[in-house]
């Protein structure tokens, strides 16, 4: 295994280490995502809720500045940003189609950018089944 894969599993594993979590969404806390917060907080996490747009770049330097500012060093990225704009894509208007890639495409570069000084362990990208599976558009 990697090192920093294998340290990073040891880390996750103590018992005694301090698990803190930034969510990040463009999305407000309903109660769904409240009922999850919950759940990882039982689990000893702890849980910091953001509601920003992580295409914009702003948002996404000033979300990394308060994180490292206020929580502590960011060790990881989970990205896994994704907006529904369900429509056939020959029907899609450019606007719909900008508005899905926006999260993800601009995201990444912002994030990327915001965290190049920082010694991160991990930085992931999700992708949703409809890229392998295809979505079908409206029902």
């Amino acid at each position: 295994k990697d090192k920093k894969i294998a340290e990073a599993e040891k880390r996750t594993r103590d018992k005694e280490s301090q698990v803190s979590s930034e969510l990040a969404k463009n999305k407000k806390l309903n109660d769904q995502l409240q009922e999850q917060i919950k759940e990882l907080e039982s689990l000893g996490a702890r849980v910091d809720y953001r509601q920003i747009d992580i295409s914009q770049k702003q948002e996404t330097e000033q979300l990394i500045e308060y994180i490292e500012n206020n929580i502590g060093s960011l060790k990881g990225i989970l990205h896994s940003a994704g907006i529904i704009r369900d429509n056939f894509i020959i029907k899609k208007t450019a606007s719909e189609f900008q508005s899905v890639l926006a999260p993800k495409v601009d995201g990444v570069i912002h994030l990327d950018q915001a965290t190049k000084e920082l010694n991160l362990d991990f930085f992931i990208l999700f992708s949703s089944l409809a890229g392998i599976n295809g979505n079908v558009g409206p029902k």
